[in-house]
């Protein structure tokens, strides 16, 4: 897999100096690597975008790419296409816009980019069809199992101080005070269909801060801004039912730290928050409806990843920090 750039399929183009609008492309090489010595290329495929993220289960690969379209073209062509282009050489290895009949808008989306999924069965990979769905929506986070393909994109909660809002500095953006839409796909084959949405408060920080167990997603995320001493960043863990409905939580962990590292491990959840000391949070998760923290452990520094061993032992990695304490001082 990689990307590459290529210039927009443009019809009647007619754009001062001959520039070419570029659009990005994420690409797939599929190799027939039986004679190592000589790997044959059996064919190239791409979708347009920047890669969120791919997925290989059940032999068939899906990848996630984002697409953003160039709405100027609205303003300068007759018939622009705002659709997100594929290519496949199994067809001759042009671009084509996706058919309308495979892109749907995310409910409660305020995105004006695509996420595209594209899933190919990989048992016959020269010869299967692929499959190209777009939904009209931006997606940040990717997390998947066999059954379910998950996508989140930041909700901006709007300013609340009305001179704030109604001053000229409303050009002032705080990415960190969002909240998180996460959209539930069904997984089928190479056929992908959407099922449901719900709106979690806080941010995500990756992909391991959200998953799937026995029909119940969960997720750890971070409401607020560490650094505000007005309005203290919290941290919460959520879960979530088959049809996304909140049925338990765990809500204001750390009051001014956030979240540096989380993983869930079938009917426990780790949480790593920071600001001073690196609290590691252990949380039973087992009664979805009624989640319940069963200690914290409190050392220098914090983890940013967690990698599970076995059953009895976790493993952190991160960083070892000090605390500096500075003086100011008023002068006139």
């Amino acid at each position: 897999m990689g990307s590459w750039y290529s210039a927009q399929p443009i019809d009647n183009f007619r754009l001062p100096h001959n520039y070419r609008p570029q659009m990005g492309v994420t690409s797939v090489h599929l190799y027939n690597i039986s004679d190592p010595k000589s790997p044959q290329l059996l064919r190239e495929f791409g979708t347009e975008g920047n890669m969120s993220g791919a997925r290989l289960t059940n032999n068939i690969l899906y990848f996630v790419t984002n697409v953003y379209p160039d709405y100027w073209m609205l303003e300068e062509q007759e018939k622009p296409e705002l659709r997100p282009h594929q290519y496949d050489s199994k067809h001759g290895g042009e671009f084509e816009p996706v058919d309308y009949d495979s892109i749907a808008i995310l409910p409660g989306t305020a995105e004006g980019s695509y996420s595209v999924i594209t899933a190919i069965d990989l048992t016959a990979p020269d010869t299967n069809d692929i499959s190209t769905e777009g939904f009209l929506g931006g997606s940040d986070q990717l997390y998947m199992n066999q059954d379910h393909l998950y996508l989140t994109a930041p909700v901006y909660v709007p300013l609340t101080n009305e001179k704030l809002r109604d001053s000229p500095r409303m050009d002032v953006w705080l990415p960190q005070q969002a909240n998180t839409e996460v959209f539930k796909f069904n997984l089928s084959g190479v056929n992908v269909e959407f099922l449901a949405s719900a709106e979690i408060t806080g941010s995500l920080l990756n992909q391991f801060s959200m998953d799937e167990y026995e029909g119940h997603f969960r997720a750890a995320t971070t409401e607020g801004v560490a650094w505000d001493l007005t309005s203290p960043s919290k941290n919460h863990l959520f879960i979530l039912d088959e049809q996304m409905k909140q049925v338990g939580s765990v809500e204001d962990l750390a009051p001014g730290e956030r979240i540096y590292s989380a993983r869930f491990i079938k009917d426990k959840a780790y949480m790593v928050t920071f600001k001073e000391t690196d609290p590691l949070f252990v949380i039973d998760v087992s009664t979805p409806a009624s989640p319940k923290v069963l200690g914290e452990l409190k050392i220098p520094g914090f983890s940013n990843y967690l990698h599970p061993l076995d059953e009895d032992h976790l493993i952190g990695f991160g960083y070892d920090t000090k605390l500096i304490l500075l003086r100011t001082e008023n002068r006139e």
